[in-house]
């Protein structure tokens, strides 16, 4: 009996990589010496099987790679110190596989008839101190048209935000550097027959920057006319729509912003914030006047207005 359930806890950590046997690191002990660590591993194998036969024969390396990448990166989540306690280290090897866990079923989707599985791209943080780029999008199962157009236009709009300022890559090797950590992720939103949304977030630090920065994308796609969303699709023409976004949105600017002694132009320049603003309202080419960012990295704050409704 004792012989089968070490059997048993060998199997189920090799299930993440980890190799009892052969147990090296802190964190590979302590996985290998906790059952609720075995249980919470074979869970997370679990959900990482059953993504994986969900995947596309082009896309199961991409879900192995990313299963690695994320391995790689379980010491750096997890990192010992002298002061870290065992039980200190356990803790925080559980909480990561039950965040792992909860990830993988999210990358495996079923939405309006059709399947998602999230398309996993990983460069560099093999060695320590590299920087890294991590990126997932949702990829239709789906052979039709309309939903291969929505897949590559939803990786155009990610490759666009995960570029920074620089003018959008058209490869995902073309973002990564060894200097900077960054983090890009696509989740979907509320669909319909005709109209699917999503939410594309960019995290990035730049190693010996200040402070992390973070960007956020709405991408509003209408799949049978293969577009995104517009401004005429939302508003009324002749409405004022301009004007009542440009209000609102200016008004959640100060109340994030201002401070006692401080105005909200202070953060960009004087007048600088109103044309940003104005700017982003009413960009009728890109279609970004259906969704308003404002961001204060320095300050850790966001406000996000996403029109949803057809102005009155």
């Amino acid at each position: 009996m004792v012989i089968s359930a070490v059997l048993l806890a060998v199997a189920v950590a090799q299930a993440s990589g980890v190799d009892c046997s052969k147990a090296n690191t802190p964190q590979e002990r302590a996985i290998c010496a906790s059952p609720a660590l075995q249980a919470s591993d074979e869970q997370m194998a679990s959900a990482y099987r059953e993504l994986l036969n969900a995947a596309t024969s082009q896309m199961k390396d991409a879900v192995r790679n990313d299963q690695r990448a994320w391995l790689r990166g379980v010491a750096r989540r997890c990192n010992t110190n002298p002061e870290q306690t065992e039980a200190e280290l356990t803790k925080c090897l559980l909480a990561d596989r039950e965040s792992r866990t909860r990830d993988l079923h999210h990358r495996l989707v079923k939405d309006g008839g059709v399947t998602f599985v999230w398309n996993a791209t990983n460069f560099g943080g093999e060695k320590p101190g590299q920087g890294y780029l991590n990126a997932s999008r949702p990829v239709a199962l789906s052979d039709t048209p309309k939903w291969q157009a929505w897949n590559k236009a939803m990786e155009s709009a990610m490759l666009r935000i995960a570029s920074l300022e620089n003018p959008p890559a058209t490869e995902w090797k073309q973002i990564y550097s060894e200097g900077l950590d960054e983090e890009a992720t696509g989740s979907l939103g509320p669909m319909t027959a005709d109209l699917v949304t999503a939410e594309i977030e960019s995290h990035w630090y730049g190693h010996g920057a200040a402070h992390p920065n973070e960007n956020l994308l709405q991408f509003n796609w209408m799949l049978n006319e293969r577009r995104q969303l517009r401004p005429e699709d939302v508003f009324r023409a002749s409405s004022g729509w301009e004007a009542t976004l440009f209000n609102r949105c200016d008004a959640d600017l100060h109340r994030e912003l201002d401070q006692a002694d401080q105005h909200h132009d202070a953060w960009l320049g004087l007048g600088e914030v109103p044309k940003r603003l104005h700017s982003i309202v009413a960009n009728r080419r890109t279609g970004d006047s259906t969704r308003v960012v404002s961001q204060s990295h320095s300050k850790n704050t966001r406000l996000r207005l996403t029109v949803a409704h057809r102005s009155r």
